[in-house]
């Protein structure tokens, strides 16, 4: 429960000063969490997230977003204690069960790294997620010890993601007054 917490915190710690997450929890299973939501200013955001390893300043969130008008999803890593100059870029490997899955740059600013899935491949991405034990990812520059993030509960998880992705994509173009309250009542059932 402690590491949800702090999960929480670096959630809320990624957004500018001044600006809060209003983001609602859908469903959690092991250590991760599918939430939907306004981010940044008011835009739209399904999601799903978990803790990775470490205490404190130096534990690590894995987070998947997804904005309606986006082709793509937004993968993060929050981590107080970074603090990177913005465009500052970082070559990464994501490993599942050992296997080395991913490599790719990321782009980081403050304490977030990230890097985008276009939707094409998302279900790849997805699939590799739900379909491991354990992903840890390695940073090949600047000597950042690994992260290690537990994949129990993303087949649950990343199942409502999909669905809100989806609800996100159809009900919000354009903008019904109460399209939000539609994509939680399918989400939710």
């Amino acid at each position: 429960m402690r590491g949800l917490r702090v999960f929480a915190v670096l959630v809320a710690a990624c957004l500018p000063t001044g600006v809060s997450a209003q983001v609602t929890d859908l469903t959690r299973s092991g250590v991760w969490s599918a939430f939907m939501g306004h981010a940044q200013a008011g835009t739209r955001v399904c999601g799903a997230g978990a803790p990775g390893g470490g205490e404190g300043i130096d534990q690590a969130s894995f987070l998947i977003k997804h904005f309606p008008d986006n082709s793509y999803l937004n993968v993060q890593i929050i981590k107080l204690s970074w603090n990177f100059p913005a465009g500052t870029r970082i070559r990464y490997e994501l490993l599942i069960d050992g296997r080395r899955t991913y490599v790719g740059r990321s782009a980081g600013i403050g304490n977030v790294l990230e890097w985008i899935v276009t939707l094409d491949r998302a279900d790849e991405f997805v699939a590799n997620l739900t379909g491991g034990r354990a992903m840890e990812l390695r940073f090949l520059e600047r000597g950042e010890p690994p992260i290690a993030v537990s994949l129990s509960g993303t087949e649950a998880v990343l199942d409502v993601l999909a669905r809100c992705i989806s609800l996100h994509t159809r009900v919000f173009r354009p903008a019904a007054p109460d399209a939000e309250d539609i994509v939680m009542q399918h989400l939710l059932q």
